[in-house]
């Protein structure tokens, strides 16, 4: 077996102390150039591998950050990692990613993420009240994304409500008399405010909106339902989506199916930075400031400079983007 060459080995060949090649090798600016030029061409030259791990437990900092999330589908995600690990990266962070299968996470799945030495966590779900006693008691800060925590943690989110209106002032404006929401589960706080935004918005036009929350958990549960109400004869003039996930399933039965008279409006608009197929309006907002904001508040309680919780409403400039065209 070949033996890994250890920081131990690169002081002995370089005469130096651990201690300075350590620091040489994170660039301290109290080592000299001539000696980090040595140290370093000597660990090139044997193949030496930086251990973060080993440096984090002597620092005391992995300078890491876990990020969570619940599908490993959802192209949203990977559009707001990139621009929190955008972030990160330029602080001298990395990002380590874990999933969960529900909407909240609990004190199982943040055990999981505190063995592996994160700085902080930036998380796509809520946490229950036992998660969050544990963040509190291992001084762990945590931001929700995307969620109102209700004080029980930092967070950023959107105004959801007013989201739903404005895709329901899109469809009044276009002439559609029979509307549906089609919502993710009727626990989740964000998307009820989606379809009750909706519903008001329709409600003082004069038309009722049926609202429908999906309450499981299927891979493909926004597709077959919709495919039920094709399936009944009983598919509205329009829908409002959750997401553009559920959007883009939904569109999927419709273009299966050849139907072409149902418009349809989603939320997040991932089509402004990843081209998607097929043509769908969007509710749309500043996804960077969003991610930015909730990364500055992480670092900020990491480095002491911010302590308490307190909730952040961030991109007040919704709208409904019609960057493709819409149905």
């Amino acid at each position: 077996m070949i033996k890994r060459i250890t920081i131990k080995d690169i002081a002995k060949l370089s005469g130096c102390s651990v201690n300075c090649v350590s620091r040489a090798l994170m660039d301290a600016p109290d080592i000299s150039l001539k000696t980090k030029e040595k140290i370093k061409r000597i660990a090139d030259e044997t193949g030496y591998v930086y251990n973060r791990s080993a440096a984090s437990l002597r620092a005391g900092k992995s300078h890491t950050i876990g990020i969570l999330f619940d599908n490993l589908l959802n192209p949203f995600y990977y559009i707001m990692i990139n621009y929190i690990w955008e972030y990160l990266h330029g602080e001298g962070y990395s990002i380590i990613t874990f999933k969960n299968d529900i909407d909240v996470f609990g004190k199982d799945m943040l055990k999981q993420i505190l063995t592996y030495n994160v700085d902080g966590l930036l998380s796509f779900l809520a946490p229950d009240k036992e998660a969050v006693k544990i963040l509190d008691s291992s001084g762990i800060p945590a931001v929700v994304l995307g969620r109102n925590t209700s004080g029980m943690c930092d967070c950023v989110f959107i105004d959801d409500r007013k989201g739903g209106r404005l895709a329901a002032r899109s469809f009044i404006e276009r002439g559609f008399k029979r509307p549906m929401y089609i919502g993710e589960l009727s626990s989740l706080e964000c998307s009820v405010e989606r379809g009750e935004g909706f519903r008001e918005e329709f409600e003082k036009a004069g038309i009722k909106a049926d609202l429908r929350y999906l309450d499981d958990f299927d891979s493909a549960k926004f597709g077959n339902f919709f495919a039920g109400l094709a399936d009944r004869n009983e598919l509205p003039d329009c829908v409002f989506c959750f997401n553009d996930f559920a959007a883009y399933e939904i569109m999927a039965v419709m273009d299966g199916r050849g139907i072409k008279d149902v418009a349809v409006i989603g939320y997040d608009n991932i089509g402004k930075e990843i081209n998607m197929p097929g043509m769908l309006a969007s509710v749309d907002y500043d996804k960077r400031s969003m991610t930015d904001t909730a990364v500055n508040i992480l670092l900020n309680k990491i480095n002491g400079v911010a302590d308490g919780h307190s909730p952040v409403t961030v991109a007040e400039n919704l709208k409904v983007s019609f960057v493709k065209p819409v149905r």
